[in-house]
Parts: C-alpha cells; sequence; structure tokens
C-alpha cells in the first residue's frame, strides 16, 4: 500500500510524496529496493527509512497500522509547498 499526497507549487507543478506501508521482506528485495531508488532519481519523496516509515515485519501489518505515521506525510507535503495563505 502506498499513500501519495500530491502538493501543488505555485507554478502548479505536483511533486508526488509516497509514504508506503510495506514490510520488511517486500521491503528488502531487489526489484522494490531498485523502485524506490528509481523514483527518488525522478524527484519523488519517498518517505521510507531511518527518521521516516520502518518496514514492520511480515504478517504483523494489521497489528500496526493503526500507529501508521500518516503525519509524515502530512509534514513533508506542508515543508514541500512552504507558507501559504488560508484560503488559497
Amino acid at each position: 500500500m502506498a499513500v501519495e499526497f500530491l502538493p501543488q507549487y505555485p507554478a502548479g507543478v505536483a511533486l508526488p510524496v509516497v509514504l508506503p506501508f510495506v514490510n520488511s521482506a517486500l521491503a528488502s528485495r531487489d526489484p522494490f529496493r531498485r523502485s524506490v531508488e528509481s523514483l527518488r532519481n525522478e524527484g519523488v519523496r519517498i518517505l521510507l527509512g531511518p527518521g521516516a516509515f520502518e518496514p514492520h515485519p511480515p504478517r504483523t501489518g494489521g497489528g500496526v497500522i493503526d500507529t501508521y505515521p500518516w503525519h509524515l506525510a502530512l509534514d513533508e507535503a506542508d515543508r514541500l509547498v512552504g507558507p501559504r495563505a488560508i484560503g488559497h
């Protein structure tokens, strides 16, 4: 599962922010790691790893979904967009 927020820059350019919900078995696979690296090289903000979302052990997702750090994606989107006027 991935969550994507598309904050709009003033110029109207969307910059994706992805906060994955992934277990450590999938996150350690080469295809997954290559995909994350490729997306990061394209400018996608993937909040994965230390200081961001840490993959959970396999088969434990149901027990950790309630603590999913939505705030990380929202904080990153706010940081990318910067200060903006209320109502705009």
